[in-house]
């Protein structure tokens, strides 16, 4: 058994990676199609456009990751 503590991640770094996974995995339905990840991607730019950089930062990225998976 290994006792070392897992490496320490900031609050930001954390509160990201939870956001992109939910960004990128929620709608699964909408996920399915192209046209949904598409409209999926659509609504994460506009939003992008209206957020605090450090979100708009997190929205572009998961318009990226949806387009390409």
């Amino acid at each position: 058994m290994n006792d070392t503590p897992a490496p320490r991640r900031s609050n930001e770094a954390a509160l990201r990676d939870f956001l992109l996974d939910l960004l990128v995995n929620m709608q699964v339905e909408l996920l399915a199609t192209e046209e949904g990840r598409e409209k999926v991607c659509t609504a994460y730019e506009w939003q992008a456009t209206q957020s605090h950089p450090a979100v708009a930062s997190v929205l572009r990225q998961a318009a990226e990751m949806v387009r390409t998976k």
